[in-house]
């Protein structure tokens, strides 16, 4: 059996982000609202983000209307930025 860690990346207006931990496969994201019981789909995954240091930042934005995860990854010298958008559809 096997066991998933995960970590809550941040809060907005009642959504919780929370990611996997960075084990294989690669840790995607997802929005949770605990009280609707409502689960959004899971981000894509990424080939950077089992490999490397990770940060994440979570919020909303109000010009479009959609809860954005930015994830950033150093792998070395290089640097990845990803941003994924949660539409009310998502």
């Amino acid at each position: 059996m096997r066991k998933h860690h995960c970590f809550v990346v941040g809060s907005c207006n009642g959504l919780l982000c929370v990611c996997q931990s960075h084990s294989f496969p690669p840790p995607r994201v997802r929005l949770y609202n605990p009280c609707i019981k409502f689960k959004s789909k899971k981000s894509p995954k990424s080939p950077w983000l089992d490999r490397a240091l990770t940060h994440y930042g979570f919020g909303y934005d109000q010009v479009n209307d959609s809860y954005e995860v930015l994830v950033v990854v150093r792998n070395n010298n290089d640097y990845l930025t990803i941003l994924y958008t949660f539409e009310e559809d998502s």
